[in-house]
């Protein structure tokens, strides 16, 4: 079926599908149609997931809801709201036997995600119950340590494209300052990224004399 299609990155099969889906049903949102009965994963879902930006840019063209929120049908994950560009910016998984060319690869398929989700009007605000995602870009417990440069990248993205670098919310979950997390990173990081974040983040108007909504106290880059 086509979410197999999608995450195997079968582009032939997926534009197959969505042409005869359009040309048969016209439906607004052709891609959307196609839902996982277990856990309520769209077919965007799958191909952010996977990296596949082909059919993502493809599922984008056939209407996929770049802002749909996604609670996930399992306990851990219900009313998380979480959307697809947090998703782009958690699903860096390295696999077991990558070779180098193949992470750098995958990094880049994950950055043209981003932007493909960002230009298709993805809000680079949306809160969800782990955060926006730029909290989850200057969050160093989502992708191992060597790959914190990465995560780097994604933020500058962010905020290039007008993420809040104040905004937060006031679950426990979610209520950390993004200022926080870009000096844990600068704190633990490599020497020669490990300010450049922090920087950036006050050149875009991050107040180091925020509180957390929840109680964690003042910002102190």
């Amino acid at each position: 079926g086509l979410l197999d299609a999608v995450s195997q990155g079968d582009y032939e099969t997926c534009e197959e599908v969505m042409v005869h889906i359009d040309e048969r049903y016209h439906p607004r949102r052709p891609a959307d149609r196609f839902v996982d009965p277990q856990t309520g994963d769209t077919p965007l879902v799958f191909a952010i997931q996977n990296g596949h930006r082909e059919v993502v840019d493809l599922l984008i063209d056939y209407g996929a809801n770049v802002n749909h929120k996604w609670s996930p049908l399992v306990d851990e994950f219900s009313l998380s709201n979480i959307q697809p560009l947090h998703l782009a910016i958690i699903a860096l998984n390295k696999s077991q036997g990558e070779t180098e060319r193949e992470d750098v690869d995958k990094k880049q398929h994950r950055q043209d995600i981003v932007l493909k989700l960002i230009n298709a009007g993805a809000d680079v605000n949306a809160l969800s119950a782990k955060g926006t995602p730029l909290m989850l870009a200057l969050n160093g417990n989502c992708v191992p340590r060597e790959d914190w440069d990465f995560l780097y990248e994604l933020a500058q993205i962010l905020l290039d494209h007008g993420a809040d670098p104040n905004r937060m919310g006031k679950q426990p979950t979610n209520c950390s300052h993004p200022l926080n997390g870009a000096c844990f990173m600068a704190y633990f990081g490599t020497e020669e990224n490990r300010l450049e974040i922090v920087y950036k983040m006050l050149e875009c108007g991050a107040d180091p004399g925020m509180y957390a909504p929840g109680g964690g106290g003042q910002v102190s880059p």
